[in-house]
């Protein structure tokens, strides 16, 4: 469902609660809660506010927070612990992926991919965007879809009718995913369409970011 918060230093955050099941590694073992949490995608703020963080985890006292709701599943007692690393910032790391595209495995390699809690969308290196880029062009060869210019995406298609939805162009665009060889030999993670496209409300078109 969609939600909107209003900050006390004016910033507001748009976007969407969704519901999830997270592994959590206790000390009394393994547990899968299901857990609550926004997730923002329009973020607003004022020109007189200087951001001081990019990401938000609800360490509240409110029903909603990550710690309350994990408390109300006697999960947790009445106290949490943050660690904040010394040089800033909180990200993960899974190490090093391999771009698969369609299913098949391609010149990118060895990419050094970190997600950030703090970012609204993850993005490539632009060594590795141009490549991925060039691969989704020539998929694209024989579509209905064309490039055309944008007002707000460098990169964006358009069909002989208007989407309204990533969903309505997904069986003219590949399915992708990140190969993290290191990982259990071999874990990867989809990239459906909907994963790199997003529809351009000027064109009602298809753009790639």
């Amino acid at each position: 469902m969609p939600h909107e918060v209003q900050y006390a230093d004016g910033v507001s955050s748009i976007g969407l609660l969704v519901r999830d099941s997270f592994p959590l590694l206790l000390t009394t073992g393994l547990s899968k809660p299901t857990l609550t949490f926004g997730c923002g995608f329009d973020q607003r703020v004022p020109p007189s506010t200087v951001p001081n963080v990019v990401g938000i985890l609800g360490l509240g006292r409110s029903p909603l927070t990550i710690a309350s709701q994990l408390r109300a599943q006697s999960l947790i007692q009445n106290v949490f612990s943050h660690c904040l690393g010394s040089r800033g910032g909180d990200y993960y790391s899974p190490g090093y992926g391999d771009i698969l595209f369609d299913g098949k495995v391609t010149p990118i390699k060895h990419l050094d991919v970190v997600f950030d809690s703090g970012s609204t969308y993850t993005i490539f290196a632009p060594r590795a965007y141009t490549a991925t880029l060039a691969l989704v062009r020539n998929s694209l060869r024989g579509t209905p879809l064309r490039s055309i210019n944008d007002t707000f995406l460098p990169v964006c298609w358009k069909g002989p009718k208007r989407y309204r939805v990533v969903g309505e162009v997904r069986n003219y665009f590949k399915q992708m995913a990140l190969l993290f060889s290191r990982i259990n030999n071999g874990q990867q993670l989809q990239l459906p369409p909907e994963a790199y496209l997003i529809t351009s409300a000027s064109n009602l078109a298809s753009s790639f970011f």
